[in-house]
C-alpha cells in the first residue's frame, strides 16, 4: 500500500506508542478492533 511520507510517519509514531514492531502488524490489530466493534468476528 502507498503512503504519503507525511502519513506514514504518523502512522510508525503511533504504531510505537503502542508497543508495536512492525507497521503491518499494528494495522492489522487496529482493523480486527474495528470489526469486533461492528460485531464481526474476524477471522484468521
Amino acid at each position: 500500500m502507498r503512503l504519503n511520507e507525511e502519513f506514514r510517519t504518523q502512522l510508525e509514531d503511533e504504531m510505537r506508542k503502542d508497543g508495536d514492531t512492525s507497521l503491518a502488524t499494528w494495522i492489522k490489530r487496529i482493523l480486527r478492533k474495528e470489526l469486533q466493534q461492528r460485531g464481526i468476528e474476524p477471522k484468521g
